[in-house]
């Protein structure tokens, strides 16, 4: 058990029941707005943790993973185009 990936795990399966459910489609235009607004601060936050999680490494951890660069390992596992991440 792992606290921190069980939290992930249902984050991803409640966003999939929603994706699923059809109920966006009957939003008004007021509760699309709050759905944007929410999906927004849920967006700011997902981010937040791949940021907390890349800060957390080593040079090496790439590595570790046959990728020849952070920027290719976050290209890889988060499923990116080459634009999206950037090492400062």
């Amino acid at each position: 058990m792992h606290p921190l990936l069980d939290s992930l795990d249902q984050l991803v399966t409640d966003l999939d029941r929603v994706l699923s459910s059809g109920g966006l489609a009957g939003q008004t235009d007021a509760g699309r707005m709050e759905v944007l607004r929410t999906a927004g601060e849920a967006l700011r936050r997902v981010e937040a943790v791949i940021v907390e999680a890349v800060a957390s490494t080593d040079q090496r951890f790439s590595d570790g993973f046959g990728c020849r660069s952070l920027n290719e390992l976050l290209q890889r596992v988060l499923r990116l185009d080459a634009p999206g991440p950037r090492e400062s």
